[in-house]
């Protein structure tokens, strides 16, 4: 089957597995050496990466797992995460140990994040609504 189906189907095993993997296509635009990082966007969100430089124009692939990912009702912008993305709460799903596995859509694809069955409740989740999506350390892979 269609990996990207597979991979954010959050009814399914592989989905649900403490390690599943999400992926966003972006263009490298600028390394800041200052910082070590690279500027990247995607249609319509700037992103940060390091370390290594990544030529400009260059289409990478951003590996995020799915438990790396902060779940918020609002943009996080005091804070050692610098990616932030808004998303809308495409679908949810309740596994073993108190967690939820969320279905998040992002531009035209899914992402999906674990979080607590308290955060579930406090955050008073519901399909359709829009959050946002933070995460801080991502693997880059060139395509």
């Amino acid at each position: 089957g269609d990996y990207k189906n597979i991979s954010t189907d959050i009814t399914n095993k592989f989905a649900q597995e403490a390690d599943a993997i999400n992926h966003i296509t972006a263009t490298a635009i600028e390394f800041h050496q200052d910082y070590c990082l690279n500027c990247l966007e995607t249609s319509s969100q700037k992103l940060w990466v390091g370390h290594e430089p990544i030529a400009k124009n260059t289409l990478v692939n951003l590996e995020i797992r799915a438990k790396d990912i902060s779940i918020s009702l609002n943009p996080i912008n005091d804070s050692s995460m610098l990616n932030t993305i808004k998303t809308t709460l495409a679908n949810f799903y309740e596994i073993p140990n108190f967690q939820y596995l969320l279905k998040l859509r992002f531009e035209n694809s899914y992402l999906i994040a674990f979080i607590t069955k308290k955060s579930f409740i406090d955050l008073q989740c519901k399909k359709e609504m829009d959050l946002f999506a933070s995460f801080k350390s991502v693997n880059v892979i060139s395509i």
